[in-house]
């Protein structure tokens, strides 16, 4: 999955991008606390980019759970807080049970640089056999308005 966005706030907001399978509340995210962290809204299974501006840990993070099979866990990507108004696209790819996260400026479209901390990922921390959805969110913890600029959302699957 690739997505390509800005955000015209990024002070007290948070963010999921990745796959998880259904949730209860398509209006409320799938990570709960992501310092822990903890995993809720039904969700079972997930591997998301997710930041939360209102926690401990305020830079992006890989987030996993495989159901049983493996653990809730975290690996977090470097020290990137995304820029207001600063284009990126972040990519998500799953292998089986291993997880890719990228994260890349592309504010200038033609020359994207990965971000510092902009690669991460995770053997075995994913179960790749369960039927998973694309999963985008955004939201912000204040009355304050934010506008999210999408310029492309791609998913693709093996046959």
């Amino acid at each position: 999955m690739a997505v390509r966005w800005r955000s015209s706030v990024v002070a007290l907001t948070y963010q999921e991008l990745g796959f998880t399978d259904p949730l209860s509340d398509y209006t409320l995210p799938a990570i709960n606390d992501i310092d822990t962290p903890t995993i809720t809204n039904g969700a079972v299974t997930v591997a998301v980019q997710a930041r939360d501006a209102s926690q401990t840990l305020t830079s992006m993070a890989l987030i996993l759970d495989g159901d049983a099979t493996y653990a809730t866990s975290k690996v977090n990507h470097g020290t990137f807080t995304p820029t207001v108004d600063t284009w990126y696209t972040s990519i998500i790819q799953t292998d089986g049970d291993t997880v890719l996260s990228y994260i890349y400026d592309t504010d200038t479209a033609a020359s994207p640089t990965l971000v510092s901390g902009g690669f991460q990922s995770k053997v075995a921390g994913f179960e790749g056999g369960t039927l998973v959805q694309p999963w985008f969110f955004f939201g912000n913890k204040t009355s304050n308005s934010a506008v999210v600029d999408l310029d492309f959302i791609a998913y693709w699957a093996d046959r």
